[in-house]
C-alpha cells in the first residue's frame, strides 16, 4: 500500500471511473518515450518481417502491408509511465493478421520487436494477440508523420505501453516470437513507421523482477538554478544504479490519489545507499512543483528504481555526451562517474541552454572534457555567437568509437541526434533519451 505524502493533497481532480488509480490524463499531448534516433524513412524501401519460432519468414514491403485486412484500434490507452489517453483511434493492421500468415509455432510464448536500429522490446505473446496489437499508419484519420512533439503530434514507430528491454542489432527491425523474456503486464499498440521493422517469436528466458517501492529520507537540498533543484535521497534499501537511468517518485494523497513521475539520477554510482535526483520546476508540474514547494529535509518519499537498460554508460567506453537544459542531468552522472574513475578521456560532454542563468552543475561543467553552447544570451567572455548546436561544436568532440547518448527536450534530441549521425557517427552507436510533457 502507498504511503501518504506529507503535505500532498494533489491537484483538484474530477472522479473519472475511466482513469486508474495513479495515472495522469495526458489530454491532447502524447508523451514521447524512445530511446534512439527518428528514422527518415525510404518508404520504396520499407519492410516489415515476422520471423523466428514461425513456420516461415515472413516480410511485407510499405504497399504489401496496407493491402493486408485493415484493423482499427479505438479505445483508451493507459500507460505504465503513468500516462493514459482517452478516446485513441489507429487505423492499421491487427498484428494477430501478421503472425497468423507467418504461422506461429506452438513453442512460442513472447516476441521481441526491433526496430530499424536494433532497440528492442519484448513482450508475452498473449499480450499482442487477440486483439490487442497493432501496426498502425493512421491516427485520428490522418497519416502518422515524423515530426516534432507538439499538442497534437504523434511521432511514433513503436509505441508499446509495457517495459522495454534494449539491445543493439545491425539489421532491420523486426518482431520475434520466442518462448520467452519479457514483461508480464502489458498491453501493446504499435504505432510503426520507419525504415524496416520485424517481429521474432523467441524463447523463453528469465523474467526480469521489478524493483519494489522504497522509502528513502530527503537528507540535502542544493539549488541548481532559479528552476532546478537537486535532492540528496537515502534509500531504505541500497539500489546500485548506472550513470543514465532513472527513479520514479510517487505521491500519495491521504484519500489514496498519487502522481508519479520519472527523474534521472545526476550522481555518479558509489556503492552507497544515496542518490541525487535533479528536478527542474514545470509550469503547471504536479509533482515537480510540489517537490520544490513543499519537501523539506527530514521528508520521506517513495520511490522505484533504478529503472533503464538502454540510456546507460558503465564507465568503460568512448562516450560522446550532447545534453540541451535539464538533459545535462543524466549525462552528468556519466561526466561524474568518468572523473571518479580517473577516465576523463573517455568522455565528451557539450550542453546547450538558453543562457548561464540557466546551466545546472555550472561548478562542475568545465575543463577539456566539455564545453557550452549558449543559444539567447551568453557570459561577456564567451568567444561564439548565441545560437543553437551546429556541426562545428560537435566534430571537434567526434570519434567514430564513441557512442553517443543524447537528452534533453523532443526537439533538442530529434535535432541533435541527427546532427550527430549526419556527422559520420553510425546511428546504431546513438542513444537517445527525450522528454515530453510530463510533470
Amino acid at each position: 500500500m502507498a504511503k501518504i505524502t506529507r503535505g500532498f493533497s494533489g491537484r483538484r481532480r474530477e472522479n473519472n471511473p475511466r482513469l486508474p488509480p495513479g495515472q495522469y490524463d495526458t489530454g491532447n499531448t502524447w508523451p514521447v518515450l524512445t530511446a534512439e534516433v527518428t528514422p527518415k524513412p525510404d518508404l520504396a524501401s520499407w519492410t516489415f518481417t515476422v520471423e523466428g519460432q514461425v513456420a516461415q519468414r515472413t516480410t511485407w514491403t510499405w504497399d504489401e502491408i496496407h493491402a493486408l485486412p485493415p484493423s482499427r484500434f479505438d479505445g483508451d490507452i493507459h500507460c505504465v509511465t503513468t500516462w493514459s489517453k482517452f478516446d485513441v483511434n489507429f487505423d492499421g493492421v491487427s498484428v494477430d493478421t501478421l503472425l497468423d500468415a507467418a504461422q506461429v509455432l506452438p513453442t512460442a510464448t513472447h516476441v521481441l520487436a526491433f526496430s530499424s536500429t536494433g532497440y528492442t522490446t519484448n513482450l508475452p505473446l498473449a499480450d499482442v494477440t487477440g486483439g490487442k496489437a497493432w501496426v498502425v499508419w493512421n491516427y485520428d484519420g490522418k497519416p502518422l508523420e515524423v515530426q516534432p512533439a507538439g499538442p497534437h503530434a504523434c511521432s511514433c514507430r513503436t509505441c508499446t505501453s509495457g517495459r522495454a528491454r534494449s539491445s543493439s542489432r545491425d539489421c532491420a527491425s523486426s518482431i520475434t516470437t520466442s518462448p520467452g523474456s519479457g514483461s508480464a503486464t502489458a498491453t501493446t499498440t504499435a504505432a510503426i513507421r520507419g525504415s524496416s521493422s520485424a517481429t521474432r517469436v523467441t524463447e523463453l528466458g528469465a523474467p526480469r523482477r521489478a524493483n519494489a517501492w522504497q522509502s528513502a529520507m530527503i537528507v540535502d537540498i542544493t539549488d541548481e538554478t532559479k528552476r532546478a533543484k537537486t535532492f540528496r535521497l537515502a534509500l531504505a534499501h541500497p539500489s546500485p544504479h548506472l550513470a543514465g537511468q532513472h527513479y520514479i517518485v510517487r505521491l500519495t494523497a491521504p484519500d489514496g490519489y498519487t502522481a508519479s513521475r520519472s527523474y534521472s539520477v545526476a550522481s555518479a554510482p558509489d556503492g552507497s545507499n544515496a542518490i541525487d535526483l535533479t528536478v527542474e520546476r514545470l509550469i503547471g508540474g504536479e509533482v515537480s512543483s510540489f517537490l520544490h514547494d513543499e519537501v523539506v529535509i527530514g521528508d520521506e518519499l517513495e520511490v522505484r528504481g533504478p529503472i533503464g537498460g538502454f540510456f546507460v554508460w558503465k564507465g568503460d567506453t568512448p562516450a560522446l555526451l550532447v545534453g540541451g537544459g535539464s538533459g545535462l542531468v543524466p549525462l552528468m552522472a556519466m561526466l561524474r562517474l568518468a572523473r571518479k574513475l580517473g577516465k576523463q578521456d573517455l568522455v565528451r560532454l557539450v550542453v546547450s541552454v538558453r543562457g548561464p542563468e540557466e546551466l545546472l552543475f555550472a561548478s562542475e561543467v568545465h575543463g577539456p572534457q566539455t564545453s557550452v553552447v549558449y543559444t539567447r544570451t551568453t557570459p561577456d567572455d564567451y568567444v561564439r555567437a548565441a545560437g543553437r548546436l551546429k556541426p562545428e561544436d560537435i566534430t571537434p568532440l567526434l570519434d567514430r568509437a564513441q557512442t553517443a547518448y543524447v537528452c534533453g527536450s523532443a526537439a533538442f534530441a530529434d535535432a541533435a541526434s541527427h546532427l550527430v549521425v549526419d556527422l559520420g557517427l553510425p546511428v546504431h552507436q546513438v542513444r537517445v533519451e527525450r522528454f515530453g510533457p510530463t510533470s
